[in-house]
């Protein structure tokens, strides 16, 4: 399992396309997909990787922070679990 990739590259099989067994999807290849899937969206910026990463920290920024405001009094102010701008 060690030399497996994570996340692999489509390869075109008898049975349709599959996930290869050991090629890794290259960095080109994923960053086409996602700015074809921004504009496929309607997205006015081109998506990029960190868009990614800056909007699951803004998850966990707003789940951390309805998970304090349960346990802690009405008077606490709440701070978030990371530094990415809204």
């Amino acid at each position: 399992m060690l030399h497996i990739p994570i996340v692999r590259q489509a390869v075109p099989s008898a049975n349709g396309v599959q996930m290869s067994p050991t090629k890794a999807l290259p960095y080109h290849t994923y960053l086409y997909y996602l700015q074809q899937l921004g504009v496929m969206t309607g997205s006015m910026l081109i998506l990029a990787p960190y868009d990614i990463q800056r909007g699951a920290g803004n998850g966990v920024d707003s789940v951390y922070s309805i998970f304090l405001r349960e346990r802690m009094s009405a008077n606490f102010d709440v701070e978030v679990a990371t530094e990415a701008l809204l």
